[in-house]
């Protein structure tokens, strides 16, 4: 027998616990708990997944000749953009010496312009 699941067995938050950090000059420091509802955790995911999907293309397209020069891919840091867009507000400024691509998406950017640049195509 196949047992059937959906949306309603599963939480709609969790909340994760977060060491204290040490305080130099501060009164208060940052909460100790954060709490991610389903819906930002799919976010999340997907735009993780989806800067994944463009640097590994990317990669492909360096390697065929096609993105010249030097091409700095950002694989294996997505949740470092994406954590970090998720505490800042959008009129916030992010600099980057490279590896932006998971920035500029996270920022915003689409898919699309992003790889136009890299290709030399905008």
């Amino acid at each position: 027998m196949v047992a059937s699941r959906n949306y309603a067995d599963f939480a709609s938050e969790a909340t994760f616990e977060i060491k204290k950090c040490d305080l130099h000059r501060l009164e208060d420091g940052p909460s100790t708990t954060a709490v991610m509802t389903r819906e930002e955790g799919l976010h999340y995911y997907k735009t993780m997944q989806t800067i994944r999907r463009m640097e590994l293309k990317s990669d492909q397209l360096y390697k065929q000749k096609i993105i010249r020069g030097f091409c700095h891919l950002y694989d294996g840091q997505e949740a470092c953009c994406v954590g970090l867009e998720a505490a800042i507000n959008p009129t916030d400024h992010v600099i980057t010496a490279y590896r932006a691509h998971g920035f500029t998406y996270a920022r915003g950017v689409p898919v699309r312009e992003i790889l136009a640049e890299l290709t030399g195509l905008c």
